[in-house]
């Protein structure tokens, strides 16, 4: 057989094989076609929205401005209503109208004690014995006070204050350089003042998501929400438990890019450019220049309401101006697309070479 006609034999058995080679997923063709100009429910296909990018149109990225719910939001410090518990020091002081009565020493009208809440939470006042007070507020047990040393003392008054407190912390937990208990005063900490006693976050502050729990409510949110936010630096109470868990984000990218795969950027703001970046960039001897893909699901609009789905041409003259501006939400999935001529070269790489150096060995063969 000659060597023309074998060609002519090998490219025709090959050439019928194409329809065989792997894909890289949908062409831009296709997409295109499938697109939506206007909302239409449709049982086979899910809806979606093709936009190209442009300088005048940019997508613009609602940033997510999240908060602690107003119960937490409006706690305050605690003042008057601080609860006592066992081993809190109290200082407790006696005023009387006369000189004469129960708490008057050296010509003193007034006496100070210092008490310790026993572990049964009582404290032993003089000349009225055990008092539990575990549980109660200083104005609860003032009341209290009072109403055991009427007629005992000269028209007395009582002041209490709390010199200091014990067993009373938040427990933090999960991703913090100090894991454990802090102690904090009766009345409270604020959030970023317990954090900085952990040793703060492992990893940058938006992969952090913290939870508050108290009793039965708890709440999450990024830290870096609580940086940004004065609002978000809640005061803490004793046996809250805040959970740290880092969550770095992800983005997907599929198609002719150099490494497909979920991809983790270390920026609090991930543009498309950082993305594509990460991902070694666009193949060269696959992507279809012109057809990058940005599919975005519609987080903030009614229900049932079409993908959009983004196209950027990167044949432009300003599309990596473009890639650096386009902000991309986490759960985006970019995807490029084949340019039809690859199929071409995939052919030639995948058959042709290795005949034609199969050719090459035999006629070397041949000269021996």
């Amino acid at each position: 057989m000659s060597r023309v006609r074998f060609s002519f034999v090998l490219c025709t058995l090959l050439l019928a094989s194409c329809s065989s080679l792997p894909a890289f997923g949908p062409s831009a063709d296709d997409i295109q076609a499938s697109s939506m100009p206007t909302f239409v429910v449709s049982d086979s296909l899910l809806p979606y929205q093709l936009i190209d990018v442009s300088g005048n149109i940019m997508p613009v990225l609602k940033q997510e401005s999240r908060q602690f719910p107003n119960n937490f939001i409006k706690q305050q410090f605690l003042t008057s209503d601080e609860v006592i518990g066992p081993s809190d020091e109290l200082i407790i002081k006696f005023w009387e109208m006369s000189r004469e009565g129960l708490f008057s020493y050296n010509d003193n009208d007034d006496s100070a004690f210092t008490l310790t809440v026993s572990n049964s939470g009582d404290i032993n006042p003089p000349y009225v014995g055990n008092i539990h007070v575990s549980g109660l507020t200083k104005k609860q047990i003032r009341k209290k006070l009072l109403a055991m040393y009427r007629g005992k003392a000269i028209d007395p008054e009582v002041n209490i204050h709390v010199k200091k407190v014990v067993g009373r912390g938040v427990s933090v937990l999960g991703d913090v350089k100090r894991p454990g208990r802090v102690d904090i005063p009766a009345n409270g900490l604020r959030l970023l003042d317990v954090m900085a006693m952990t040793g703060g976050v492992i990893g940058p502050t938006w992969e952090n998501v913290l939870t508050i729990k108290r009793k039965n409510i708890s709440f999450p949110i990024r830290y870096d929400y609580v940086l940004d936010r004065d609002i978000n630096n809640v005061v803490l109470l004793p046996g809250d438990v805040v959970q740290v868990e880092r969550t770095p984000r992800k983005f997907s990218v599929y198609g002719a890019v150099s490494k497909t795969g979920n991809f983790a950027v270390n920026k609090p703001v991930v543009k498309l450019s950082d993305l594509l970046a990460t991902s070694g960039g666009l193949n060269d001897n696959l992507a279809e220049a012109r057809s990058v893909f940005i599919f975005r699901e519609n987080k903030y609009t009614k229900e049932n309401s079409p993908t959009k789905v983004y196209r950027l041409n990167f044949e432009r003259p300003d599309a990596f101006i473009l890639a650096s501006k386009f902000m991309l939400s986490e759960g985006d999935i970019v995807f490029v697309a084949t340019a039809d001529a690859s199929e071409f070269n995939k052919f030639i790489r995948t058959f042709i070479s290795p005949s034609l150096s199969l050719s090459s060995q035999v006629k070397k063969l041949g000269a021996w």
